[in-house]
């Protein structure tokens, strides 16, 4: 199930990060407290989802730039909003 696969690691950590700015997904790695492998599957899994993109930047080619989408700050926002209801309760 979808919401499982997205409750399994920290999306809402990974998008609250990136809504700052891009940023090389090393540096992700440590804002979000998960290690290199553990970012890089979070991120190709917002990507297959079309949550962020990445890049590679052009001086450093080995650093592997993650960037929200549009569709990644709605998904946000409604996160956001589902944690409001959550803690006034229904």
């Amino acid at each position: 199930m979808v919401v499982e696969d997205f409750l399994r690691f920290k999306v809402f950590h990974v998008l609250r990060e990136l809504e700052k700015g891009p940023l090389i997904a090393r540096v992700l790695g440590k804002r979000i407290g998960a290690n290199g492998s553990n970012v890089f599957r979070y991120v190709e899994k917002l990507e297959f989802y079309g949550l962020v993109e990445t890049y590679f930047e052009r001086e450093y080619p080995y650093r592997k730039i993650v960037k929200i989408t549009r569709k990644g700050r709605r998904f946000l926002e409604k996160l956001r909003e589902l944690d409001r209801v959550l803690k006034r309760g229904w």
